[in-house]
């Protein structure tokens, strides 16, 4: 049965290189893999003007890169001594219900002097605004207009459904926190 089903597929390859199909064939053998390996999740997107496209830099890449389109710098705070910069990155999206973008720095932030405000930007599955991200300057190198700076990750939410008890089911750590497992 097998070299019956070999035999098939050789001869479907030979009949479709020699009527010129290859470039279908590749095409669905590449979709196929891709559908076997990974989910995609189809989601609309509006640019500004002069906005990048969101990219995964490798076909292992998790988040999507994002590109710094615009930039503002918030007066220095007095009481602190700090300041802010919010970098916008042109780009709205229609992220699909059931689902949720999630803005972290990438790795190359420890070469600059940033940190992400709220640590991870939360963009709701309602959120149809220009997607931005604020950080706290402290040092004296910030990404600037072109820059790959920050990257977005899709993942499936849940909603919750919330029922007020006097009392919680026990486990073995019960209401332990703040290192109480160890370490």
């Amino acid at each position: 049965m097998i070299n019956a089903v070999l035999h098939f597929f050789v001869m479907y390859l030979c009949i479709m290189c020699s009527i010129g199909g290859l470039a279908v064939l590749l095409a669905i053998c590449v979709r196929w893999k891709r559908a076997k390996s990974v989910s995609v999740l189809d989601i609309d997107i509006k640019l500004d003007e002069g906005a990048v496209m969101p990219i995964a830099s490798t076909s292992g890449s998790v988040g999507y890169d994002l590109f710094v389109n615009r930039v503002e710098f918030s007066p220095l705070n007095a009481e602190t001594g700090r300041q802010q910069v919010k970098y916008y990155f042109g780009v709205s999206m229609a992220i699909p219900s059931g689902y949720g973008g999630f803005v972290f720095p990438r790795s190359s932030v420890r070469n600059y002097g940033l940190r992400l405000s709220n640590c991870v930007g939360v963009i709701d599955s309602d959120y149809r605004g220009e997607i931005s991200a604020v950080c706290d300057i402290q040092g004296e190198k910030i990404y600037e207009v072109g820059d790959k700076a920050f990257q977005i990750v899709f993942l499936s939410v849940m909603q919750a459904d919330f029922t007020v008890k006097n009392s919680l089911s026990a486990t073995e750590r019960g209401g332990g926190g703040y290192g109480s497992t160890g370490g």
